[in-house]
């Protein structure tokens, strides 16, 4: 699993450089995150990523 807290925080830049790593090391290119199971966690409504776009 990948646990990510804060997301509202997280830049999509960030995200998609998460995605390109564990698809490498699994070896699933065609598969988001390389098959993992990722959770996301925070409040939606919080500030948006300093300095990036926002993920959604």
């Amino acid at each position: 699993y990948i646990i990510v807290d804060e997301v509202s925080t997280t830049s999509s830049n960030i995200v998609s450089k998460v995605n390109d790593r564990q698809q490498q090391i699994t070896g699933k290119y065609n598969k988001p995150i390389g098959i993992l199971n990722v959770i996301m966690c925070d409040d939606l409504r919080q500030l948006p990523p300093a300095r990036a776009s926002e993920m959604f």
